[in-house]
Formats: C-alpha cells, structure tokens, sequence
C-alpha cells in the first residue's frame, strides 16, 4: 500500500507549504531582525544584509558642511527577482571638519506607492546662500534644517507636492507646489509658484506668486529656478508647448521657443544675467533647438545651427548652471562626452576628448563632466575614477574612485579639498595641494 509520504501529489503540497513556511519566516525575520536576516532550517542557513548605498550629494556653497542620501533596502533571497520589501532613505550631513560626526533623519520609509520611483531621487537638498540652513524636499514635506545642530521644522505644504526650491535670501524659499492632481494618473495638477520665509510654519505670510493649470505629472525639476530666485523657466505641458519665462518681480510672463516641443535642459548663469535653454521637437529628427535668452529683455538668440554642428542628434545633457565664473555651460553628450561652450561668442571646448588625447587614451569612451565648486575645474568621470580638469584639458588631477558619474567626489570653492563618500557611510576627505589649472 502506498502511503502519503510516497504520494507525489502529497511531495508537491509538502513542498509548497515548505516554501510558504519559509516566506512567512522571512517576512517575520525583517520585521524583528534590523539590518541582518537570518533564516534557519533543517536544510540551510541564509544571511540576507540590508543593502546600502549612498546617493546623491551636496556640497555647501561655503564648503564646509556636505550632505548625502543614504538609501537602506531589504530584499527577499528569492532569485532571480530579488524582491525588495522594505526601502528607507535618510538624509546624512556633517562639518567636513569633523566627518565621523554625521547626522542622521529619516526622510522617507518608502510604500508600496514609491515602488516605480527610484529611491535616489525622493530626496532633493537644496543649501541657503549663507550655508546655515538646508531645505530638504520630498514628496510628502518641505523640511528646513539648520546644519550646525539638530533644529529642523517642517514647513506645511498641505496635499501639495514641491517640484523645485530656490533660496531667495538667507531666510526665504521660493517654489514650486502642485495640489489637485486629476486626470489619466493624475498627470493634470494646479502649479502655484511661492514666496514664503523659512520660518513661516503654516504659510500665512506665503507670497503667491503665479497660478496655472499644469499637464504632465509632479515630479522634481519641471520649474528651472534662476540661482538668486528672480525668474524661473516653466512649460504649462511638459510635451508640446512653449517655453515660459516668469519674472517674480514684476509678475510678468514671456513666451519663447518652439512651441511643439519638450525641455532638454535648461542651464542658468550664476548671476542670472542669461540662460541656455535646449529643447526638442516633437517627432523631430533633426537637432536640438537651442537658445540664449536674456531675462531682462526677453529676448533670446539662436544657437541652434551653433550646436548642430558641434553634436549632430546626439542626445544632450545640462547641468542646471554653468561654471561659477559664468563663463561656460557644460554640455554632455553620449559621443563627444563633456564639453564646454561659450555661448557668446561662441566656442567650442572638448574637454573630455582633449584630456584623453593627452592621457594618450583617446581610443577609450568619453565620459561627462560636472561643475565643481572650485573656479578654473570640472569634474570628470571615466573609467571609474573622479578626475578634477582644467577648462582647456591641460591639467588634471585625480580625484579618486567613483562608482557613478552622477555620485563621487565634490571640491571646496578653495580647492584646498575634495570630499565623498563611500558605501560604508563614511566621509573621505582629501587635502590637495592644487596646482593652478592651466587651459
């Protein structure tokens, strides 16, 4: 007679409640068992650590306080998916002068309906002119922190989402908030653009500024603030219109650009005297419109023929603003890698190309380059490493290890150190002795 051990009907149900046996043990681990799973059975031992890394970071304008994301996941051992069932991202900063004392908030303890965003990115940082403060952003709170100790307030932001922050002084933000979401997945929202000091807590004495219909989704960096918060550059449908130019001054509002078209980038001068705005045209095969507007006027000049021929179609990057002299925009490209262009009069500088010519690498990929605190460098990654590079390419000195272009190191506006951090959480710090950069 065959009995129920032997039954592989009975095998199979045995198994599947093995498995759900051990799913339930699983879940119940990461609810008691911190940073570390242990899962125990008769057959194996499974160790499952909390995956960590850092994320973006920020240097303040003074250089002496830095300040990153720190993004803590969770993952079921079920190969090949790996399903993450717990995510959580901290803000972390310090003084550079005193790096192991870092502090440390939980800005987002991420559900189900951050799922399809990148934890990266639910944390924006933006540092007030005078580097006493942060604001700190996310998709549920507007937080202001004072970096030299541990005083911090939210600032009530009731069913709104804040899409871009400028500090307009060292005590006053200006943004930009989206309420009302309706439409096919809410992509419809009412845009109020506001003026409002960092200490009014429930926006009684908030300025407002501008309010508009918006269609296209709440996400970070749809609004392109001018760096002192006078203008900002906006679109009233992320695709297939024009190109809006707001003057918080006097309230005002100018069209320019292509109006079937959608934003590339959008690159300020430090002194808010002009912009690069790059867009592309719907369906368009052709190249970039790319234009040099004059805020004070209104009035743009055409670049477009200009960055046809330096890039083609290549797709195009921009950082928000140019070098802190004024006197280049950065411009990537996934051919060229990192350039740098004057954009009246023109000119054209390969930064990346010219450095690996001199590296005697030429044959290996360009990569980007990133604007750096210190006058006279940019950042440079390839390869895996960080590189700070003279404007012409004739200098360079390297950084250190870098996982990503879009992480590693910072330069303090001296540039006396360079600053990362590593996937410990720990703070690098590292003293140069940098030569004068040469182009």
């Amino acid at each position: 007679m065959e009995n129920d051990s032997q039954h592989p009907l009975s095998r199979d149900t045995a198994g599947c409640l093995g498995r759900l046996v051990l799913v339930a043990l699983i879940f119940i681990g990461i609810a008691v068992g911190g940073g570390v799973l242990i899962v125990k059975t008769r057959l194996f031992t499974r160790v499952l650590p909390a995956a960590c890394n850092p994320g973006r970071m920020w240097l303040s304008p003074d250089g002496k306080f830095v300040a990153y994301q720190w993004v803590e996941r969770k993952d079921l051992p079920l190969p090949p998916e790996m399903p993450t069932v717990e995510t959580k991202v901290y803000l972390r900063w310090c003084a550079l002068a005193y790096p192991t004392k870092q502090q440390s908030l939980l800005m987002i303890d991420a559900g189900k309906k951050y799922r399809t965003v990148a934890a990266e990115s639910l944390v924006n940082v933006v540092f007030s002119p005078d580097s006493k403060r942060m604001a700190v952003v996310t998709p549920e709170r507007l937080m202001i922190v004072e970096v030299a100790s541990d005083r911090r307030w939210d600032l009530d932001t009731p069913d709104q989402v804040i899409t871009s922050l400028v500090w307009t002084g060292d005590d006053q933000v200006a943004y930009a908030a989206h309420s009302n979401p309706r439409g096919f997945a809410g992509d419809k929202t009412d845009r109020t653009l506001y003026l409002r000091k960092a200490q009014d807590l429930k926006g009684v004495g908030a300025i407002t500024l501008y309010s508009a219909t918006y269609d296209g989704g709440s996400f970070w960096g749809i609004e392109r603030w001018s760096p002192r918060g006078r203008y900002v550059i906006f679109r009233n449908q992320r695709h297939g219109a024009d190109l809006r130019l707001f003057d918080a001054s006097t309230k005002t509002i100018t069209a320019f650009g292509a109006q079937n078209s959608y934003t590339v980038g959008v690159s300020w001068k430090p002194d808010e005297s002009a912009a690069v705005c790059v867009s592309q045209v719907i369906g368009g095969a052709g190249p970039c419109e790319a234009l040099l507007l004059d805020p004070a006027t209104g009035k743009t000049e055409d670049l477009t023929e200009h960055f046809a021929k330096a890039f083609g179609n290549d797709a195009l990057d921009l950082p928000p603003l140019w070098t802190p002299d004024g006197r280049y925009v950065i411009v990537n490209t996934l051919k060229r890698g990192g350039c740098l262009v004057s954009p009246k009069p023109w000119k054209l500088v390969p930064v990346v190309e010219l450095l690996l010519k001199k590296m005697g690498r030429a044959n290996e990929q360009a990569g980007y380059i990133f604007p750096l605190l210190a006058k006279g460098w940019v950042r440079c990654w390839f390869s895996g490493t960080d590189y700070a590079v003279s404007y012409g390419g004739a200098t360079s000195v390297t950084l250190g290890p870098a996982d990503a272009p879009g992480a590693g190191w910072r330069m303090t506006p001296d540039g006396d150190a360079a600053v990362t951090v590593d996937r410990s959480g720990q703070i690098l710090v590292r003293d140069f002795a940098v030569p004068t950069p040469k182009e």
